[in-house]
């Protein structure tokens, strides 16, 4: 996790689950960085039994896709091995 000021972000490259954090903020984008054959699932919560925010489908473009998106209970993503992503986000 790096702070650039407003955003903070978390870079992904190994394949398991990460909670960014706890609690409130917002998720701001993803950037892939190098596609995957594997999904990249973005939770609201602390696991993922809980409504995904978002499901990248494997093999996506790489690419910055912007959410803009309130979290309320904290930032949880799932992946796996062979991409790499990098997650903006800010705490409320």
């Amino acid at each position: 996790m790096f702070n650039n000021g407003e955003y903070q972000y978390t870079h992904i490259s190994a394949g398991s689950s990460t909670q960014v954090f706890i609690g409130r903020g917002t998720l701001f984008a993803v950037n892939i960085n190098q596609s995957s054959a594997v999904v990249f699932d973005i939770y609201d919560g602390v696991s993922s039994t809980v409504q995904p925010v978002a499901l990248l489908k494997a093999s996506i473009a790489e690419q910055t896709l912007i959410y803009n998106a309130s979290i309320s209970s904290g930032l949880y993503i799932t992946y796996g091995a062979g991409g790499d992503y990098t997650v903006l986000w800010a705490k409320s």
